[in-house]
């Protein structure tokens, strides 16, 4: 039995991250071959780079991280800057990963980003070490923005000379128009696919029996925002409080929750301390969840979801819920286009509005039953793989 390995972010706090790791064990279980699930998580010092000036002063570790957080360029040259001490590092972690593997699958997620150079630099390594085992590599279900320095231009290019494959799936199309510009095949050979997180969270349905209407509230990280959205209205606490008290006016139970990352949570925790002093609100944080089935379990006892995370989105949907977000990732509103339903990714500041538009009957233009058919026909097809020539036949 051949032996397929999915690297992916699997050792994150992100639900999302797990969801996807589960989704493709399914998914290439059901084609009868053996599969292991390998987190590109966290390999090296590079995750730690904010943590390596608490020996200077005070002052100049403020600076750095500022600059840190704030300048793309600046992360990068930092990164690379460490890049040398970390090679032996990171060329034995792709050694000991691959050397047992037949087939190696670059998971789902949003795994070519350059918001930091890390998860770049470690598929570049994981691709370079089975060029040299013969071993083929697939992209499945990866997501990708667009690189945005000299660096990350760099990494994207080398990444897809050294790939080896006639063909790559990724989960969106503005995914696809980013890597078509490094790919050297043609376009035709990028296959769009549905999340591998469906496969998952497709497994538990919406509790329709509950009598009480709750509906979750999953605002992001101010954190992870973009630098040029935190200062958006829409954006705010407020926007998140008001809705709260919107929803209590029209008899809804409004719960905050996130899907596991522990600054999602913690601003939930402030928005409802903030909801207590200022409003005489209280609200229910429910727990942070620490696995797919906690998570699951907290969804499917939702009426309706407000959420910026696109696997809170993704999960819902698959779950036969009928989601709605608020702008933050352009990788969001590729998800709501592809189910038919942008006019559920509205950045509209009237909360009573936004309501009414929750409240109105969606009408997806493709059915979980039909993403979950194209997934498993790319899977049967990665299945398929020709060992002894490396490429998909």
């Amino acid at each position: 039995m051949s032996v397929f390995g999915v690297f992916g972010e699997f050792d994150s706090d992100n639900i999302g991250d797990i969801l996807i790791g589960e989704g493709a064990f399914i998914l290439l279980s059901e084609q009868l071959v053996d599969v292991r699930k390998l987190p590109l998580g966290r390999v090296s010092s590079l995750t730690n780079t904010m943590n390596k000036t608490k020996n200077k002063k005070n002052n100049v570790k403020i600076f750095h991280r500022y600059l840190y957080s704030r300048y793309i360029s600046y992360r990068h040259i930092i990164e690379i800057s460490k890049l040398p001490s970390e090679l032996k590092l990171l060329n034995k972690y792709a050694i000991d990963n691959v050397s047992d593997l037949d087939v190696i699958i670059i998971g789902g997620g949003q795994l070519l980003h350059d918001n930091t150079l890390r998860m770049l630099i470690r598929i570049l390594f994981i691709i370079n070490e089975a060029n040299k085992k013969q071993k083929p590599v697939v992209f499945f279900g990866t997501g990708a923005s667009a690189p945005r320095t000299v660096f990350s231009k760099f990494l994207f290019k080398k990444i897809f000379k050294e790939l080896d494959s006639s063909k790559i799936y990724l989960r969106d199309n503005r995914s696809t128009e980013i890597v078509a510009k490094f790919f050297p095949v043609s376009n035709a050979n990028i296959v769009l696919i549905p999340d591998t997180a469906i496969a998952r969270a497709c497994q538990k349905t919406i509790n329709k029996k509950s009598v009480e209407k709750i509906w979750g509230l999953a605002p992001i990280s101010k954190d992870t925002l973009p630098f040029e959205l935190r200062k958006e209205k829409i954006n705010q606490d407020e926007w998140w409080m008001c809705m709260a008290e919107s929803l209590i006016k029209n008899n809804i139970t409004p719960v905050l929750f996130s899907s596991g990352v522990m600054s999602d949570h913690e601003r939930c925790l402030s928005i409802q301390s903030k909801l207590k002093i200022e409003n005489n609100i209280e609200l229910d944080v429910l727990p942070r969840p620490k696995d797919t089935d906690t998570f699951l379990k907290q969804l499917s006892h939702l009426d309706k979801v407000i959420a910026q995370r696109l696997h809170i989105s993704i999960s819902y949907f698959s779950m036969g819920g009928s989601p709605y977000s608020l702008p933050w990732d352009k990788k969001v509103f590729e998800f709501y286009n592809i189910i038919g339903m942008p006019e559920r990714h509205s950045d509209c500041l009237d909360v009573d509005k936004v309501i009414k538009d929750v409240l109105k009957a969606p009408n997806p233009s493709i059915s979980i039953e039909d993403l979950y058919r194209k997934l498993t026909l790319c899977v049967s097809c990665i299945a398929n793989i020709s060992i002894h020539e490396g490429r998909l036949q």
